[in-house]
């Protein structure tokens, strides 16, 4: 059996996403960098992925893992920056002074739009071009004139803690695609792609060359739902499963706790269209999954996540067949301890109050986590392999 994406390719249909890189309109913040000339956005990348781990993963959802596991393809930055971040050192590198996070972006500016877009990194230099841009040389004397956009780039990459820390991760679409075959060489289910919205285009450009060098596994979506809606519709029939998350069901702690305006709104559009493309989740004859949507809720303390207004989304304006994972692994990490409503695991009410919520909705397909999971999925992506299996059971 063919998926689907394959077909695209072989009929030359594949739709490629490069030019909206150019005024970036990748995801819903719009920021309308040029990336493709590296001048960055809200998430501080250019034209290249910045990949972080790629490693066969085994704690996913059980239809994921298998027996060899998920192939994950972990994205470094993100288009969120999520307070309780468990994924904080490749999503929100610290700079290297200690002083919060290498983003530099105020909670009071960043926290709905599209917060800072960035060309030369300091502030008496900047001069936004007509998009809002940055270009990567500030108008002014001949010096700055006479600079090649490389001596630009390389002069940043000294001067900026982001670059240092995360850029050191980049790779070329090419090395992204060896990444995907290496993966399925190992015998992984599928290709996992985690946080992938701020580099969808790349991921497409990957996919491509990955299918001529013999992909042939499932493609996973494996996002925090803050997804542009015209992206998502040109991913239709590349990617064959959809793992979005629905953190939020109030767009005041959206913007509070992960910077993120509209959130409500737009992840609920996001997971409407994803299940418009690829509907209920379909296993194959070993139980593994090959097509379908399958939605996360992370349990967080004090229902700050808003888990009813959330689950009764999905069993009404979805569907009461959807797959859900309910996820009790949360533990205060990143910034959460000095936040009070964070600084704690969720108690074993709160998580018995989302089972009944399933029961209350009619929700029954899916997984739902062991409350003890909080101490088991801890990644430290310093180590070579971030997951220890050890941990996981395995």
């Amino acid at each position: 059996m063919q998926f689907s994406y394959q077909i695209l390719h072989q009929t030359g249909k594949l739709r490629h996403l490069q030019d909206r890189l150019r005024s970036c309109a990748v995801c819903p913040r719009h920021c309308l960098a040029d990336r493709w000339n590296e001048v960055e956005g809200f998430c501080r990348s250019g034209r290249n992925p910045l990949v972080a781990s790629t490693v066969a993963h085994f704690g996913e959802e059980p239809a994921l893992v298998g027996k060899n596991g998920a192939g994950n393809i972990f994205f470094g930055s993100c288009n969120l920056r999520c307070v309780y971040c468990q994924n904080w050192q490749i999503s929100h590198p610290r700079s290297e002074t200690g002083t919060g996070d290498a983003f530099g972006v105020a909670p009071d500016r960043a926290a709905g739009g599209a917060g800072p877009v960035r060309g030369n990194p300091h502030p008496s230099s900047r001069h936004p071009s007509p998009s809002g841009a940055l270009p990567l040389r500030a108008a002014g004397g001949p010096a700055s004139a006479t600079r090649s956009a490389e001596d630009e780039r390389e002069t940043r990459r000294r001067q900026d803690p982001f670059l240092r820390i995360a850029r050191k991760n980049e790779m070329t679409v090419e090395e992204l695609a060896n990444r995907m075959i290496a993966l399925q060489n190992q015998g992984c289910h599928n290709i996992n792609f985690v946080s992938p919205s701020h580099f969808a285009a790349q991921m497409v450009e990957a996919i491509a060359i990955a299918c001529d060098n013999g992909l042939k596994v499932p493609l996973v979506y494996n996002t925090n739902a803050y997804d542009d809606i015209e992206t998502l519709k040109l991913l239709d029939g590349i990617i064959d499963i959809y793992l979005p998350d629905i953190k939020y069901a109030d767009d005041l702690t959206a913007i509070k706790y992960s910077q993120a305006r509209d959130y409500v709104q737009i992840s609920q559009r996001a997971i409407k269209e994803m299940y418009r493309q690829v509907g209920n989740l379909e296993l194959d004859e070993n139980g593994l999954a090959r097509r379908g949507l399958i939605v996360r809720h992370l349990i967080l303390p004090n229902d700050i996540g808003g888990s009813e207004a959330s689950l009764k989304f999905l069993a009404e304006e979805i569907s009461r067949e959807v797959t859900i994972s309910v996820m009790a692994q949360y533990y205060p990490t990143n910034k959460a301890e000095r936040i009070p409503l964070l600084s704690r695991k969720i108690r074993s009410s709160e998580y018995d109050a989302v089972l009944d919520l399933l029961d209350k909705y009619g929700l029954e397909n899916g997984w739902v986590q062991e409350l003890e999971s909080s101490e088991t999925y801890r990644p430290d992506f310093d180590r070579e392999a971030p997951f220890d299996n050890r941990e996981l059971g395995l």
